[in-house]
């Protein structure tokens, strides 16, 4: 049933992106689709974030909407990572979920990770979480390489 969900959401907000004005009516859109699915194809939630990236002349301006799925985190070009703030209900659950708009600009060597929660769920062999500090820690303390993110690129 997990798939048909999947398949459903995926559709459903590719199918209707074109024609809406923003990404907060493609997740209403996406969680009407999932409130009117036929029984046989399953029932629960969804989270999800979605969102919308336009060109600016300094970086990248995004527009997004988290739906109860785990907080994206902002990667600045210092090496600093911090949660972007977007609440959000689950899908599938109401007919008018909290879904809030939520704009970031994106300046070079920044980048925004999405992520599942099987990341910061896994366990370790003593059943500790990775959790979301440890992922947090794994992406800025990581040692630089010549030319990656965020580190300075050298010429040869």
């Amino acid at each position: 049933m997990a798939a048909t969900t999947t398949a459903l959401v995926r559709h459903t907000a590719r199918a209707v992106a074109p024609v809406l004005p923003g990404p907060e009516d493609v997740v209403k859109a996406v969680n009407r689709a999932l409130l009117n699915r036929p029984d046989a194809h399953g029932t629960g939630f969804v989270t999800l974030v979605y969102g919308q990236i336009t060109p600016a002349p300094d970086g990248l301006d995004i527009a997004l909407v988290r739906a109860g799925h785990t907080l994206p985190l902002h990667l600045d070009a210092l090496r600093g990572a911090r949660p972007v703030e977007a609440p959000g209900s689950l899908l599938g659950i109401t007919a008018e979920p909290d879904v809030t708009l939520h704009h970031l600009r994106l300046r070079p060597r920044e980048s925004l990770l999405l992520y599942t929660d099987g990341i910061t769920e896994a366990r370790d062999t003593d059943g500790e979480q990775f959790g979301e500090e440890r992922l947090t820690n794994a992406l800025t303390d990581a040692p630089r390489q010549p030319g990656s993110w965020p580190g300075k690129r050298t010429s040869r």
